[in-house]
C-alpha cells in the first residue's frame, strides 16, 4: 500500500539496514531515527499523525507528554528550527508510549478525513516506528530534516 504515497515497504531492514518511509516525498518534511544497527526515514505526513495521536493519549491519561512526544508537540529540542540530531534518553519509555496506542481505533475517531490508503500506511509505518524502538541497539538518535 505505501507505494501509493510514494514510500517503498520492501525497504524494510533487517540489522543495519535502512527503513524508508520517506523516499517519493523528497524536498519534503522528513524524520530520521537511527542507532547502531538500525536506521528508520518517514515523511512527516505519516508522522505528524502518530504524534498527534500520542499526544491525545496523553491528554487523555492526563500524564505528561515528554520526550518525543512533547518536543514535537512544543517544538523544542530535536524538532526545534536549526536544531540537530538528538539523543532519545529513554527509549523504553518511547516504545512504553507508542505501545499504548490502538492507531487503528484513533486514526478512526480522529482522522476519520484522511482516505483508506493513507490510514493503512500510516499503521504501516506506526509498526515499523514500534519495532524500530524494540530492535534499536545503543543510542537512540532523532532528526528533523
Amino acid at each position: 500500500m505505501l507505494k501509493t504515497f510514494g514510500a517503498d515497504s520492501s525497504n524494510q531492514a533487517e540489522n543495519g539496514q535502512k527503513i524508508d518511509f520517506y523516499s517519493g516525498f523528497e524536498g519534503e518534511g522528513e524524520i530520521v531515527l537511527y542507532a547502531d544497527n538500525i536506521e528508520l526515514h518517514i515523511w512527516d505526513g505519516y508522522f505528524a499523525p502518530i504524534m498527534n495521536i500520542a499526544l491525545d493519549k496523553e491528554i487523555e491519561e492526563y500524564t505528561e507528554a515528554f520526550g518525543v512526544v512533547g518536543q514535537y508537540q512544543t517544538l523544542t529540542g530535536w524538532c526545534d528550527v536549526g536544531a540537530e540530531r538528538s539523543i532519545i534518553k529513554f527509549p523504553q519509555k518511547e516504545l512504553a508510549v507508542l505501545e499504548r496506542l490502538d492507531i487503528a481505533e484513533s486514526l478512526e475517531c480522529f482522522q476519520a478525513e484522511l482516505s483508506e490508503d493513507y490510514k493503512k500506511d500510516i499503521i504501516q509505518v506506526y509498526k515499523a516506528l514500534v519495532d524500530f524502538f524494540k530492535q534499536a541497539e545503543g543510542i537512540v538518535y532523532i532528526e528533523d530534516c
